[in-house]
C-alpha cells in the first residue's frame, strides 16, 4: 500500500498456484507443524461477558499510515501492522526468508518456527474457504485434506503472497490483564511489494474485528491524529462512548459483488465547498450491475479520491473561491492537482468542505483536513483524482480527512458514527 498513490481497489485472489514459486525452505518454515484438530472460524470464549481493548496507533512520519501492534504466537512476538478498514485479512511478514520490494524500513517479521502454537490451515477449513470466496473452489476445498493453497493479496500497486496459519493472538485488556485468543487466522507472507503487514479491519469474516466479535462484540472505533501522535483504537464496550453525542449514517451493503463485502460503504449523496452544494450523480453513488460504484471509508487509504469528473468540479469550485497565488510548479511534481503559495500571508483560510450523507448527517472538515502542506509555505488540496473509470468503489474517504474525528464502526446496528474531537482528549 503506497499512501502517496491512490488505492483504487482491493482484491483477494486465491490461485491454486503461486505466480512466484516459493522455495522449499520457505514451505518448510510455514508448514512444519501439521494440523490435528478441525478449528472453527469463530473462536469460543469461556465467558459471555464482553470486554474492551484500547490500543495506541503508531504513525511513522514516512507515510500517512497508522500501525497497530499485535502480539502473535507462543511465546508472543510483537509485529507492527497497518490498520486497514478497506481489507479483511490479517497478515504478517513471515519467516527469515521474507523478501519485500520497496517496503517500509520499519517492517517487523514473524517467525512461525519460534511459535509452538502455529498451525497451517487446511483447505477444508472455513478459514481457507473464506479466503477463497469462490463457489467452485469451495466445492473442491470441502473434500480436500491438503494444506490451504497459497494466497495472493493485491492492494493497489502493492501485493503479498504466502500461506494461511492459525495461531494465538494475545490481547492487552483495558483492565491491565491479557487474554489469549486461540486459533486466530493470520496470513504468513513470505514475499510482498510496497506493503509489509496489514491488520484487516474490514467486514469480512477473516478480519480482526470479525474474528474477535464473540469476545468483544460488533463495534470498534478509532481516532487518527497525524500531528500529535495521539491516535488510538478501541474494540468492545468502550468503542461506543456514553458521554459523546455521535452523528450517525447507515452502513450500506453491496448487493451485487460478494468480493467487495469487506468494504464499509456509506451513502454519500453530496459534497459542498464553501457552502455551495454539489449533488453527486447516481451512477457514482450507487452500484452498477457488476457491483462497481458507491463510497467507502478506508483507514488504509491516505487521501480521499473522487472520479475524474467529480474531482474536477470540486477543484474548480475551490479555485473559484480562493484568491491565493497558484503553485503550478508543485502541482506537476506531486499527486495533488490544486496548490497555492501562501508565503508572507497570515490567517490563511480555506473554503469549508463537507460530506453530506444519507439520513441528513454532515461531516464538515476543518481546514487542516482539506489542505495539506506540500512544501514550505505551499498548501495543496488533500484530495486526489481517481481517474475516468473505476472498478470497485468510486469514492474512498481517506484517513487524512478523518484526522481528529472519532469514528465508530457499528456492524451490530449497521451504522457509522462520527464526531469532530481531538484524539488527545480521549483516554
Amino acid at each position: 500500500m503506497v499512501p502517496s498513490q491512490l488505492k483504487l481497489m482491493f482484491l483477494i485472489i486465491l490461485p491454486l498456484q503461486l505466480s512466484a514459486t516459493l522455495s522449499q525452505q520457505q514451505e518448510h518454515e510455514i508448514s512444519g507443524v501439521q494440523m490435528t484438530l478441525h478449528m472453527k472460524m469463530r473462536m469460543k470464549s469461556g465467558s459471555t461477558k464482553k470486554i474492551s481493548v484500547e490500543e495506541p496507533l503508531y504513525y511513522p512520519s514516512d507515510f500517512i499510515e497508522y500501525y497497530i501492534k499485535l502480539s502473535v504466537g507462543t511465546p508472543a512476538q510483537d509485529v507492527l501492522l497497518v490498520m486497514d478498514t478497506g481489507s479483511d485479512v490479517v497478515w504478517v511478514p513471515c519467516t527469515r526468508n521474507y523478501t519485500c520490494t520497496q517496503c517500509p524500513r520499519y517492517s517487523t517479521v514473524f517467525f512461525p518456527r519460534k511459535s509452538s502454537s502455529h498451525v497451517p490451515v487446511k483447505c477444508a477449513d472455513p478459514k481457507c474457504i473464506d479466503l477463497c470466496k469462490n463457489e467452485g473452489c469451495v466445492e473442491i476445498f470441502q473434500k480436500c485434506s491438503r494444506i490451504c493453497p497459497h494466497f495472493s493479496l493485491t492492494y493497489g500497486t502493492g501485493n503479498a503472497t504466502g500461506r494461511l496459519l492459525s495461531d494465538t493472538l494475545t490481547l492487552p485488556l483495558e483492565d491491565g490483564g491479557r487474554r489469549e485468543i486461540k486459533n486466530f487466522a493470520i496470513g504468513c507472507s513470505v514475499a510482498s511489494s510496497q506493503v509489509a503487514g496489514i491488520a484487516g479491519f474490514g467486514r469480512g469474516r477473516l478480519s480482526m474485528p470479525s474474528q474477535l466479535a464473540p469476545l468483544l462484540g460488533d463495534k470498534f472505533a478509532y481516532c487518527l491524529d497525524y500531528v500529535n501522535n495521539s491516535s488510538k483504537i478501541m474494540l468492545g464496550n468502550k468503542a461506543l462512548p456514553r458521554d459523546i453525542p455521535l452523528t450517525y449514517t447507515p452502513l450500506l451493503i453491496n448487493p451485487v459483488n460478494p468480493f467487495v463485502f469487506s468494504y464499509f460503504y456509506l451513502g454519500l449523496e453530496a459534497v459542498s465547498i464553501g457552502g455551495k452544494c454539489l449533488t453527486l450523480p447516481s451512477k457514482i453513488t450507487t452500484f452498477d450491475s457488476q457491483g462497481n460504484g458507491g463510497t467507502i471509508i478506508d483507514s488504509g487509504n491516505s487521501y480521499t479520491y473522487f472520479p475524474d469528473s467529480i474531482y474536477n468540479q470540486i477543484a474548480g469550485e475551490f479555485a473559484s473561491q480562493i484568491g491565493y497565488r497558484r503553485a503550478p510548479e508543485v502541482e506537476v511534481t506531486t499527486d495533488f492537482g490544486l496548490c497555492y503559495n501562501v508565503s508572507g500571508l497570515e490567517n490563511i483560510k480555506w473554503p469549508k468542505f463537507a460530506f453530506h450523507f444519507k439520513g441528513g448527517s454532515d461531516m464538515v472538515l476543518p481546514d487542516e483536513n482539506s489542505f495539506s502542506a506540500a512544501r514550505s509555505e505551499t498548501f495543496c488540496l488533500a484530495m486526489q483524482n481517481g481517474g475516468t473509470t473505476f472498478e470497485g468503489p468510486a469514492i474512498s474517504l481517506g484517513n487524512f480527512q478523518q484526522n481528529n474525528f472519532y469514528i465508530l464502526h457499528d456492524t451490530e446496528k449497521n451504522r457509522l458514527g462520527f464526531i469532530k474531537r481531538a484524539c488527545k482528549t480521549f483516554g
